[in-house]
């Protein structure tokens, strides 16, 4: 007897006494259940449902009997309107108590569940036919991975509105600094007195800036950290979990697209996760040093923006920048790429970091639109903040453009002695765009 393209039919032939149908029935790793009667007495369960109950005793008992965690749940409602009205019926991630051995301990668990007809040689409705998937595993996964996601968010709001408190209260003080100047101006006997408040006011304000900044590098670590060894490690664990589901035995069609989607949204997820970490916080700018960050960093950004990028370093690999250094000039080049990507229109960039007369320098050119440099960067964050990432480093930052000739992002830190102050650091970058030389290249071409 050929088996049928449904279960019912499948189950159906089963009863007519197909005993090689019923071994087969007996090892598949799908839960079945067969129930006859209209109190649904349990005549045939296979080895998939006993694992999914615990092991305990089912044939010979009551629906009802069998399963007395369930009473009052709409769980009995699905075969009694199967049996009145030979319809099938499924339920998806259905939540059902499960007592999963002898001592009684019960848990809540997540099916999918279908019901179907059993009938007789005449055709007339004898029972019940149940097969059962658990996915409580994946459920609970799922709901780990939503509820990390929602914490990474709420991290990145808190860091997003801490950084909007502290550009309203720079200005704030701001605006006091330029009030307390022009008293300084019109009273001269309180001048010493009132250039003392404001160097303090400054140091506050300064080293304010700095500490928010290293409290934002700390945490921006910590969450890329946990984003990889924890969220990463429970999409592996995910993965896996669809996987060997996937591969446990015949599934199916139904079944087996769902758990393909699975596995497709799981190893998306994974690497948006993967993304989100790199961004907020690369390990190689910590592990390996500057020059590895920003191939990471270039090469990526490359691809998702199909811009070509040269990549020209020397002096990086053989002795480190200390790391307030790398770090700075890495979330300055970071935000110079960002805004080649919104505004600038290029096809060409060329990213330089080098060291020179004992400054450590970075340079951004792009091939763009241009701008006109005398606005300042009014309107532009990212300028904003580039330029005060470089205040705190004791650098500075320059930026030569004009419109429809690109622009070039200058980033200069000493290594040694005071802060750089002029534009005689280095002349040959920032009057003349154009020479690279002794410098180590990489070449990064736009994604395909």
């Amino acid at each position: 007897m050929s088996v049928g393209p449904t279960l019912e039919h499948s189950v159906a032939a089963a009863k007519l006494e197909s005993e090689g149908l019923q071994h087969i029935l007996a090892e598949v790793p799908v839960g079945i259940v067969a129930m006859r009667g209209p109190k649904h007495v349990i005549e045939f369960v296979n080895s998939a449902f006993h694992a999914l109950v615990g092991g305990r005793p089912l044939l010979g008992l009551e629906a009802r009997e069998a399963f007395p965690e369930l009473a009052g749940s709409v769980m009995f409602d699905y075969p009694d309107r199967v049996y009145q009205t030979g319809e099938t019926l499924r339920a998806t991630e259905a939540s059902f108590l499960v007592t999963r051995g002898a001592d009684g301990t019960t848990e809540e668990g997540f099916f999918d569940v279908i019901w179907v007809p059993l009938r007789d040689a005449d055709g007339r409705i004898a029972g019940v036919v149940s097969t059962s998937i658990e996915v409580t595993e994946q459920v609970r996964q799922r709901r780990r991975i939503e509820t990390l996601r929602e914490a990474t968010e709420a991290a990145r709001a808190g860091l997003e509105q801490s950084h909007a408190e502290l550009g309203a209260r720079i200005a704030e003080r701001t605006v006091e600094l330029a009030r307390t100047n022009a008293v300084l101006a019109r009273t001269n006997t309180l001048l010493v007195a009132e250039i003392a408040q404001r160097m303090r006011a400054e140091r506050n304000r300064t080293d304010l800036l700095r500490r928010l900044g290293s409290a934002q590098e700390d945490e921006q670590r910590r969450i890329a950290r946990d984003l990889h060894d924890q969220v990463g490690q429970t999409l592996t664990v995910l993965t896996l979990a669809v996987r060997a589901a996937r591969d446990a035995g015949p599934l199916s069609p139904v079944v087996a697209q769902r758990l393909a989607d699975v596995q497709r949204a799981t190893e998306d997820l994974g690497r948006e996760v993967h993304g989100l970490a790199v961004r907020l916080r690369p390990t190689a700018l910590d592990d390996i040093g500057l020059h590895a960050a920003l191939g990471q960093l270039i090469g990526e950004w490359s691809v998702r923006t199909r811009i070509e990028v040269d990549l020209h370093a020397s002096d990086l690999d053989t002795v480190r920048l200390p790391p307030d250094v790398e770090t700075a000039l890495y979330r300055v080049i970071q935000e110079a790429l960002t805004n080649v990507a919104r505004h600038a229109r290029a096809r060409h960039v060329s990213v330089v970091v080098q060291r020179y007369d004992g400054n450590a320098i970075a340079i951004v050119e792009d091939d763009g639109v241009g701008c006109d440099p005398d606005s300042g960067g009014r309107g532009r964050l990212g300028l904003v903040g580039m330029r005060e990432r470089m205040t705190l480093a004791g650098g500075r930052l320059d930026i030569e453009s004009a419109p429809g000739d690109g622009t070039t992002v200058i980033a200069r830190v000493p290594l040694t002695g005071p802060p750089v102050s002029g534009l005689d650091v280095m002349p040959e970058v920032t009057h003349s765009r154009a020479s690279r030389a002794g410098a180590r290249s990489e070449r990064f071409p736009r994604g395909s």
